[in-house]
């Protein structure tokens, strides 16, 4: 008896296991009596069928789940000043990348590494040759100081970003803080 599917799946998806061979009953291992069958874990599935003179056949198929990983990491500090930069990797040996920052794909950033110069959450997507997907682990990247400034540029020309964060130690304090920068 010969049983048709894809034989090797991407974790999260399915393959339908099923036998042309027309029979009057079908008795699956995971229980059902349909001639095909829908499956998504790794493992071996045999199919008992009973012709109408009450023959019997066998069959099994070995079903693998790919499941592809991609880690990525800093190479250097993840909290820097606004105009410093950090670079990560991801993993090697994945066919395809995109790297996204909050959630959102990074347009042109397809390589296994990106150079990061602005704050926020950082993943990657990969595939393998398989078109397996994987999602890498975040990475968080700050930019929390303010660089120094030729004396003549006004304070208003900094982006939003330069002043979208301030750590002051200890929290809750009192007191008047008095914030300078080195000339």
């Amino acid at each position: 008896l010969v049983i048709t599917g894809n034989t090797s799946i991407c974790a999260g998806t399915t393959t339908v296991l099923s036998t042309s061979n027309p029979f009057a009953n079908y008795l699956w291992s995971t229980g059902s009596t349909n001639q095909s069958i829908i499956v998504s874990n790794a493992g071996i599935y045999y199919l008992t069928a009973t012709a109408a003179n009450g023959c019997h056949d066998y069959g099994s198929i070995t079903i693998s789940v790919i499941t592809p990983s991609v880690q990525i990491t800093a190479q250097g500090p993840v909290s820097f000043c606004v105009g410093s930069s950090v670079t990560l990797n991801a993993s090697l040996g994945l066919t395809t990348y995109q790297w996204q920052r909050n959630g959102q794909p990074i347009a042109g950033a397809t390589t296994v590494s990106y150079v990061v110069m602005n704050r926020g959450i950082y993943t990657c997507t990969a595939q393998d040759v398989n078109a397996c997907t994987a999602e890498s682990n975040p990475i968080q990247v700050w930019t929390p100081c303010i660089p120094i400034l030729p004396p003549a540029l006004k304070i208003t020309e900094l982006n939003e970003e330069a002043f979208s964060e301030l750590q002051v130690s200890p929290n809750p304090g009192t007191g008047i803080y008095r914030l300078t920068s080195p000339q």
